[in-house]
């Protein structure tokens, strides 16, 4: 995910969600979750 760009390494073992980043890994995240059905 940081070779994609949609997280940065912040420090060791650490990691950021760019703000640049934040709407479409939320559309991503329901859109996976819509496709498992876990919305209802």
């Amino acid at each position: 995910m940081t070779g994609a760009g949609i997280v940065e390494p912040d420090k060791r073992g650490s990691y950021r969600l760019p703000a640049r980043a934040t709407i479409p890994v939320l559309v991503l995240l329901t859109a996976a979750a819509d496709v498992a059905g876990q919305l209802r």
